[in-house]
């Protein structure tokens, strides 16, 4: 009885453990559950002590390692999180201040932080077309983000470039 879903919870748990890159808690939920049989058994059936023995180094070691996740996180969104704020600082010393309009990959975060409006052009958010974004770009402030390791896009490639210091990113302002 316990044998099955402990079998069940390690196979789903192999793949996202050992073969990918990256993780999210999300994806050894239906593992927890499936362990929670085997311990709750094991809870049941063995004396208090011996239950305790087993499972409490095993919820220290748990909350541990959630601990280590949590903290290699904030500090990642920290990092993530400052570079978007030092963007926008640039973008607003470049003269790119509301109203205003950012486009380009991380659009959405440094335009919320500088104020601005983002929209796209391609890709699963795309909102708007060229012609409409070249409009709007003779109107109002408007910056393209392009990573420093790519062109930009061709409608923004003699716009002038500038490097956005602190970040990955360098900003096309239209003319």
């Amino acid at each position: 009885m316990v044998a099955i879903p402990l079998a069940c919870a390690v196979s789903l748990a192999v793949p996202y453990l050992l073969l990918l890159d990256y993780s999210a808690p999300r994806f050894l939920l239906p593992g927890y559950a499936l362990l929670a049989l085997p311990l709750a058994t094991l809870a049941v059936r063995a004396p208090l002590r011996l239950a305790a023995a087993v499972l409490g180094p095993l919820l220290a070691l748990q909350l541990f390692s959630q601990y280590l996740v949590l903290r290699d996180e904030a500090a990642a969104a920290q990092d993530v999180n400052t570079r978007y704020r030092a963007a926008a600082a640039e973008l607003h010393r470049l003269g790119v201040r509301p109203p205003c309009l950012v486009t380009g990959p991380r659009a959405l975060p440094v335009g919320y932080a500088a104020g601005c409006a983002s929209t796209q052009v391609a890709g699963n958010n795309r909102d708007t077309t060229v012609p409409a974004l070249l409009r709007r770009a003779r109107k109002v402030p408007t910056a393209v983000l392009v990573p420093e390791d790519r062109r930009a896009p061709r409608f923004a490639r003699d716009w002038s470039r500038h490097p956005l210091p602190g970040t990955d990113w360098a900003a096309r302002l239209a003319p």
